[in-house]
């Protein structure tokens, strides 16, 4: 595979070859505030209060990924305990809740 296709690969998964001494590292690109498409844009500014943190930039190239994991990614909050975050998750995952709290009573 010629250096030229891997290359062009490699953007397309969204992936940056790093040299790290001797050694090549694959590093997820992140999409930035002043680069990203204005959905993901409205998406920073409206949910993340204009400071996405690294994994929101790294999920941002995929907008829809980005919205479905926002409800998994609120820091500050306890997971099982957030009436307010288990109002966000789909129903499965409300079970799966109500079934760890029964449990674990």
């Amino acid at each position: 595979m010629s250096r030229r296709v891997l290359d062009s690969f490699l953007r397309k998964l969204h992936l940056e070859p790093q040299r790290i001494g001797e050694a090549t590292m694959l590093r997820i690109t992140l999409v930035e505030a002043e680069n990203a498409p204005p959905e993901v844009k409205e998406i920073y500014v409206q949910k993340l209060k204009g400071h996405p943190g690294n994994v929101h930039k790294a999920l941002a190239h995929r907008p829809e990924m980005l919205k479905s994991f926002l409800p998994l990614l609120r820091l500050g909050e306890p997971l099982a305990g957030s009436q307010a975050l288990r109002d966000d998750l789909p129903p499965s995952v409300e079970t799966s809740f109500a079934d760890s709290d029964s449990y674990n009573s």
